[in-house]
């Protein structure tokens, strides 16, 4: 049987018990705080992180893991005996980070590595990941992982609720026009990343809490259908209180839905900002 390994980046916000189970190996962002430099969920935690966060003037910024780090991990894979290497990365209309994967795994000739644009990030990415690694340890072949993530990453979407837009804006990962109504009008959206693009779902104004937390689980309810099993992730920063209200709302008419929590890390938050929540989801018959 051939022996499969998997990579990811830190972007996909996936907890320390999780990679260490499955062996997932995961490459660090780095981000910028006050000229001094961090890797992401590595040498700066997430609660460091969000309380810094807070009390800065200026975005930080983040940049590209280093290139050694991709074939660092891709060796370790395969002297621990894989032939095939899933490496999963953060959109690229978001981040360099496949692009850079692409760029090693062309010249790393000791295993086949497979390079996927999982055209999503945080919750979506570490959910994806998480799952093959689930079917790898369960014998999936290197045929069914790559059938798996063509259906998973087409169908999966990230509805989601932001404080405010400016990181997003500042960052360059919103269009102005949807930045300007956000901020000026004092509309709260429902923001939706799919296929690799985080756009606006809903516009809402004002910001009563139940309303919000409604809208949201509306939104999600109507991408989802009931009779069929769903595959359902939630996400938060500094607001897990919130989080939680949002999926027993959602519980209330998806009972199915037991989802799990991941912690947003350094680099998403840069471009998010804090008091973010919201959930990922698809629905798929493998």
């Amino acid at each position: 049987m051939t022996k499969i390994g998997i990579v990811t980046d830190s972007t996909a916000d996936l907890p320390t018990a999780v990679t260490s189970r499955y062996g997932i190996q995961v490459i660090p962002l780095t981000v910028e705080l006050n000229g001094d430099q961090y890797l992401d969920r590595v040498t700066i935690s997430n609660a460091e992180f969000y309380d810094r966060l807070s009390h800065l003037a200026e975005l930080p910024r983040t940049s590209l893991p280093k290139p050694e780090l991709f074939t660092e991990a891709y060796q370790r894979l395969v002297d621990d005996g894989c032939e095939v290497i899933y490496s999963l990365h953060i959109s690229a209309e978001l981040s360099g980070t496949v692009n850079a994967a692409r760029l090693i795994a062309q010249s790393f000739k000791a295993a086949d590595v497979r390079v996927w644009d999982s055209r999503t990030a945080t919750i979506g990415l570490g959910f994806l990941t998480q799952l093959l690694a689930e079917r790898v340890e369960a014998g999936a072949t290197p045929e069914a992982c790559d059938a798996f993530l063509e259906e998973a990453i087409q169908k999966l979407k990230i509805y989601f609720l932001l404080d405010s837009l400016d990181n997003l804006e500042k960052g360059g990962r919103i269009g102005k026009a949807g930045y300007l109504v956000g901020s000026i009008l004092n509309i709260k959206p429902i923001l939706i990343l799919s296929d690799g693009v985080i756009s606006v779902h809903k516009k809402m104004r004002g910001s009563n809490k139940d309303r919000v937390i409604k809208e949201l689980t509306d939104a999600v309810m109507a991408d989802i259908d009931p009779s069929k099993p769903v595959y359902i992730v939630a996400g938060y920063n500094n607001d897990l209180q919130s989080a939680e209200q949002f999926i027993h709302a959602l519980q209330k008419r998806l009972p199915a839905a037991d989802p799990d929590y991941l912690e947003l890390g350094a680099v998403v938050t840069t471009h998010i900002g804090l008091g973010a929540y919201g959930a990922g989801f698809f629905q798929t018959e493998r």
